[in-house]
């Protein structure tokens, strides 16, 4: 069956547009000005940096489908400089998106959609602050069980997005998960 797409879009559906995007193609690239916010109907998107220092790619989120992203520096702070986020599509995608402009524009009218906009901000930041805690204070074993805990999408990623994510190299990623499938085949079944 397939869910009802939120207030936000059907209160103002004449203002979003509706993409299909394939696995491996870029909703958004760093370098340009950011303009949209989205809202993934289904698939996930993986939110990214290079970093210029490691020449490597830096997994800083995933949005999966039910979720909105929206461009938060774009978007709150300066929408004049380019954003340094990539947004890859990591399963085929359907993905609807107005404008920043016109979101803000209907802020200004419709209290409701405000109110939710300052608790995904809110959200967001929260799941960042944890986010941010986990890899400085936890070893990566407890925050990936911990992440599998919490994000039941996480087995639909590749290892290499959630080594990253994690901040480790994908070799020890595929020893943890390896050592935890081991473990749990173990258990006594009752």
């Amino acid at each position: 069956m397939k869910k009802k797409l939120p207030f936000y879009i059907t209160r103002y559906q004449e203002n979003w547009t509706t993409r299909t995007l394939k696995k491996g193609e870029m909703l958004l690239e760093a370098g340009v000005i950011a303009k949209r916010i989205y809202y993934i109907e289904s698939g996930i998107v993986r939110l990214f940096i290079y970093n210029k220092k490691t020449i490597k790619e830096e997994t800083s989120s995933f949005i999966t489908e039910n979720n909105v992203m929206i461009p938060l520096v774009n978007f709150l702070i300066d929408d004049k400089n380019p954003t340094i986020i990539n947004v890859e599509v990591l399963e085929d995608a359907i993905i609807h998106s107005t404008t920043i402009e016109f979101w803000k524009e209907m802020e200004q009218k419709d209290s409701e959609l405000l109110e939710f906009r300052n608790s995904l901000i809110m959200k967001v930041f929260l799941l960042l602050l944890e986010h941010n805690s986990d890899v400085r204070s936890l070893d990566a074993t407890t925050h990936y069980k911990k992440l599998l805990a919490k994000f039941d999408f996480i087995e639909r990623i590749k290892n290499e997005y959630v080594a990253s994510y994690l901040g480790i190299d994908e070799t020890t990623f595929s020893k943890i998960k390896s050592k935890i499938k081991t473990k749990a085949s173990k258990k006594p079944t009752k």
